[in-house]
């Protein structure tokens, strides 16, 4: 075995499961909750449970006495050439660092005698680290020495497991290597998996399901506080040496989103593996209905997350085993014909989701009494569906039908009430009826003032009251109500969310209409960053944005300037809304016409 062959060892997870986690255990005052910091302190003289492993042993690398711990240890069921890399925080308990592994050996059916893990603390020579008062487990005399080494073991490896705990607010994206790591494997083109321990991806699954409805708010939460730039490391030659490589390659900006995209993806993936699942589950249980339920829950969350198919797929699931094994129950039936619409919907498909918004209520007319909250709703769904199709009379037929509804059982101080007053008024103001819809909006907004105080429901009345009021040109008072939407979302959700950058948005599309085109862009980049930090480079919304740049960068006659922005618009919307969409459609005659003027003025396109 030559020098390099032994520089990719790695420590079996049975081994880790069993031998390693005893001599631990076994050490006082040791436990399954000592972190890899009280196992090995790297700024103790006296070496720890890792050294004392290889403290008589010479190193197979160096030829030196000291040996890290993988050297020491033989056999196939101990010891083999590394299959994964464990990318990890030394905070974290050696108990979490083994079920986590023990755990993704068992999800993937593998034998945990055969798969070798490469960890830092065991197979970098901790003796060599001490002696330099290193603790990021990575030897360098320079930047580029130390890059060059873990890429060539990452490269080697092929396969990178972040450790993710706790999921809401993982230590792991707090720590500069950690991210480095992450990055560097993404960009060398390796598998990534995160894992986490079992109590985790429980705490996930019941967040993800568990009906509050905020869940994502917490995700973009946590995406938000991924910023190499502030992150931490225990030797702060490390941290600057990774930043000074990060700001010198493809940014910090760059390395957060990426980062971000992996962990959206880990989000949607658990999704996914929960629903199989749970199918597993019910299948065995015979119990279909709670598969259904299951699948509706799914849908929610994949409408959050942009990924409009998926939830479509879902919702189509549970529509079919409801109608095989519960055909008399037409309240839920209602409910997932109700799902199917909404994901229609969202990929334009509006005479798919009106035929299922009318099966939804033609169902809760059958079950519910006349006048039930529930029939108000699906008059709603409706009426918005007419409004996106330009059939805006019938569309105020339907919202008001909810309006008398709620006002009758619910009263007029009720926020769903608000709600009814608030998609009146937008129809109203569709059809360019702006003194009545200011009516209606105002009074939803007074309401949801006094019943909400500052709350996001509020922050959306006064986004769509400044909406009416720039139709009407007052673009002054349309800011007013923009940033007092904009104020309230700051405080209640923090800068990087969704409804902060659609603020943003908004503020920037309304001065650029007045001809402030460099503050307006300036509004409109600050919301198109924010999205693409939390929602990715993919989501629909962020097509939004960039169609609005590009709207912009046409009036102030950038040409040049609007054409990839319309371009990468045109890429989400046929990628999620496909190439027939009425949105791809528009966005390709926005495309037609910047090329003309560019090819007018004598430009290379």
């Amino acid at each position: 075995m030559t020098i390099d062959d032994k520089a990719l060892l790695g420590v079996s997870i049975h081994y880790l499961q069993t031998s390693f986690l005893e001599e631990v255990t076994s050490t006082e005052p040791l436990s399954r909750n000592s972190s890899i910091h009280q196992i090995e302190d790297l700024e103790s003289h006296e070496g720890g449970v890792i050294r004392r492993k290889g403290a008589d042993r010479v190193c197979p690398i160096d030829g030196k006495t000291g040996a890290a711990y993988v050297h020491c240890l033989q056999g196939k069921d101990s010891v083999g050439t590394a299959d994964y890399m464990l990318s990890y925080s030394r905070s974290y308990t050696i108990g979490d660092i083994v079920d986590s592994l023990v755990d993704f050996c068992a999800r993937n059916q593998m034998d945990p005698k055969r798969v070798y893990v490469w960890i830092c603390c065991l197979c970098i020579n901790q003796h060599r680290v001490a002696a330099q008062k290193l603790h990021s487990g990575m030897l360098q005399s320079t930047p580029i020495d130390f890059l060059g080494e873990f890429q060539g073991r990452v490269t080697s490896i092929g396969h990178l497991l972040p450790l993710m705990q706790p999921w809401d607010r993982p230590q792991y994206i707090q720590r500069t290597w950690c991210i480095f790591e992450l990055f560097t494997a993404h960009l060398q083109g390796c598998d990534v998996t995160i894992v986490m321990p079992p109590r985790e991806a429980l705490a996930l699954e019941q967040a993800l399901f568990g009906g509050e409805g905020e869940i994502m708010n917490v995700v973009y939460d946590a995406l938000a506080k991924t910023r190499v730039e502030d992150a931490q490391a225990s030797v702060e030659t490390d941290r600057l040496a990774i930043l000074e490589l990060i700001q010198k390659g493809p940014g910090f900006a760059a390395v957060n989103r990426k980062v971000n995209q992996l962990i959206r993806l880990w989000v949607r993936q658990n999704i996914s593996e929960i629903v199989d699942k749970s199918e597993d589950i019910s299948a065995r249980r015979g119990d279909f209905l709670a598969f259904a339920k299951r699948c509706d829950q799914a849908c929610e969350l994949y409408l959050a997350a942009g990924e409009y198919h998926l939830a479509q797929e879902v919702a189509e699931k549970a529509l079919s085993i409801q109608n095989r094994h519960g055909p008399m129950d037409l309240i839920t039936k209602a409910r997932y014909y109700h799902s199917v619409g909404k994901a229609l919907n969202f990929q334009g498909d509006y005479d798919g989701a009106l035929a299922n918004y009318q099966t939804t209520l033609q169902l809760r007319q059958s079950a519910l009494p006349p006048h039930d909250p529930e029939i108000a709703t699906a008059h709603n769904f409706i009426g918005a569906v007419l409004r996106s199709k330009a059939y805006y009379e019938e569309a105020l037929v339907e919202c008001r039908k909810a309006l008398a509804i709620r006002e009758m059982v619910l009263g007029e101080e009720h926020t769903d009430t608000a709600y009814s007053y608030y998609c009146i008024g937008n129809i109203l103001a569709a059809k360019n009826e702006y003194q009545e819809a200011l009516t209606m909006l105002r009074k939803g907004l007074a309401i949801r003032e006094r019943l909400l105080g500052d709350n996001p429901q509020t922050a959306r009345s006064h986004t769509n009251l400044a909406e009416v009021l720039l139709n009407m040109g007052d673009c002054k008072a349309a800011v007013v109500q923009h940033e007092a939407a904009l104020n309230m979302r700051l405080a209640l959700l923090g800068r990087s969310h969704p409804d902060t950058a659609w603020s943003f948005y908004c503020i920037g599309k309304a001065l650029a209409s007045t001809g402030n085109y460099k503050v307006g862009l300036e509004n409109l980049t600050m919301a198109l960053a924010i999205d693409q930090t939390v929602l990715g480079l993919d989501h629909p919304d962020i097509a939004t944005i960039q169609i609005e740049l590009g709207n912009v960068l046409v009036c102030a006659e950038d040409y040049d300037g609007a054409l990839p922005e319309y371009k990468a618009a045109l890429e989400i919307h046929e990628s999620s809304l496909g190439r027939s969409h009425p949105d791809s459609a528009k966005v390709r005659g926005l495309i037609d016409e910047v090329a003309a003027k560019i090819q007018h003025k004598g430009h290379v396109t």
